[in-house]
């Protein structure tokens, strides 16, 4: 299958950051986002879908789209906080006032 002759190098560079096996849960570098979103541009430019390609980096398709919207849209691909930005239970000001 030429398709996943043409993947090969991807494979291996993945391999060489040190991730065998699925991804999921593991938080990447900005390196390593940008270079798997490379990747899987060089791939689909040679005739690999998008699908494909994350089956054969085992990485969620899902996370792709996402991190390919925020690099379109000019975003950073750094990781940033877990969590809710303004969570529900937060202290309010005036509490922090009397707390903090």
């Amino acid at each position: 299958m030429p398709a996943e002759q043409a993947v090969e190098p991807a494979i291996l560079r993945k391999n060489e950051w040190g991730f065998v096996g699925a991804i999921e849960g593991t938080w990447l570098t900005v390196e390593q986002k940008g270079g798997i979103l490379s990747m899987v541009e060089w791939a689909k430019s040679t005739g690999v879908s998008v699908s494909r390609i994350c089956v054969l980096l085992m990485i969620s398709r899902r996370r792709v789209s996402r991190r390919r919207m925020k690099r379109n849209a000019g975003d950073d691909l750094r990781n940033g906080t877990p969590g809710p930005r303004h969570p529900l239970h937060r202290l309010l000001p005036e509490e922090c006032r009397y707390r903090c």
